[in-house]
Parts: structure tokens; sequence; C-alpha cells
């Protein structure tokens, strides 16, 4: 029930909360501030509260982005300041805020961008990034951006290509080419 389930979530980033208080500089009780409160967006959205989800999406965003700029060496906070930025800009994409959301994509991209760029045979970091350029080729579409979403999608194939030609026996690698591709045949 979401009322149990928001109980103890509350009470978990209140936890999270002091144990942050007492010492500023400990990283690992920050991240778990930044987890608690990425729980309590997705039981907000899971429930249709895009406000409160956006609440929860933003005080996150403020702590990930702290610590992704303490440490910008940190692969995993890099990844989080992304799926950070890209919850935003879903968020903002329900609420019908397209500028918005748009501009978070962009915010993702540009992250996922520089972590495939620092590890360019990483197939993951190169799977993120198409998905990154093909979320702003949707997001292109539906603002008629036509020639920002090609673009858009036309870079995602060539990452999935990339990912194809590395790894042709994977099956996931094939079926997101080929939905890339639906991208500009649509």
């Amino acid at each position: 029930r979401f009322e149990d389930a928001r109980r103890w979530l509350d009470q978990a980033f209140a936890a999270s909360s002091e144990l942050s208080a007492i010492d500023l500089a400990n990283a690992r009780w920050l991240y778990d501030l930044y987890v608690n409160a990425g729980k309590l967006a997705e039981l907000a959205m899971r429930f249709n509260d895009i406000a409160d989800a956006r609440t929860w999406l933003e005080r996150s965003l403020a702590i990930i982005e702290a610590l992704a700029t303490t440490n910008p060496n940190n692969v995993g906070w890099q990844c989080d300041l992304a799926r950070s930025y890209n919850a935003l800009g879903l968020v903002a994409e329900e609420a019908g805020k397209l500028d918005e959301a748009r501009r978070w994509f962009k915010q993702t991209l540009a992250v996922c961008e520089a972590l495939a760029t620092a590890a360019p045979t990483d197939p993951e970091r190169r799977n993120t990034l198409s998905v990154a350029y093909e979320r702003l080729g949707d997001m292109a579409m539906q603002t008629e951006r036509l020639d920002d979403a090609r673009r858009c999608f036309e870079r995602s194939i060539v990452e999935r290509e990339a990912l194809v030609a590395a790894d042709p026996t994977r099956a996931k690698w094939q079926a997101d080419l080929a939905r890339s591709c639906n991208h500009l045949g649509s």
C-alpha cells in the first residue's frame, strides 16, 4: 500500500538525513540519502504524483551533483547523474513540459557522451549513449523538430551498429538496432 511504503521510505530518508548531517563529508551517507530520495520519487511516480516525484528528483539531483562534482572520476556517480537528468526529463515530459524535458535529456546526453568517450570500448556506455540519442530523437519528434530527430536517430544507429559489429551474437544489440532503424523509417 502507498501509505505503508511512503512511511517506511520517509523513515529511511530521515535516518539518512540525520547521518549525512553528522558528517557532510561522508560520501557513503550522502549517497544513501540520494538513493532514498530517488526511491521516494519512484513511489510518487508509481502513484502518478508528478509534482511530488519532481520534488524528490530535484532533491536527489542536488545530492548526486554534489557527489559527482567532488569526484568526477567516479563512474558510478556520473551514471547516476545521467539517470537523474533522464528521470527529470521523463517527469517533465509526463507533465507536458516538452522544452524542459528536452533540456534534461540534453544534459543526460552530455554525461553519456563523456562516459562513452572515456571508455570507447565499453559496450554498456555505448548502449547508454545510443539510448540517450534515441530519447532526444523521440523528444524532437514530439516537438516536430524533424531534422533534429533524424540526426539523433542516425547517431543512435551509428552507436548500435558499432555494438552489433563488436558482438554480432548478442540478440539485444540486434533488436535495439532494428528499433533505432524503425525510428528513421517512421
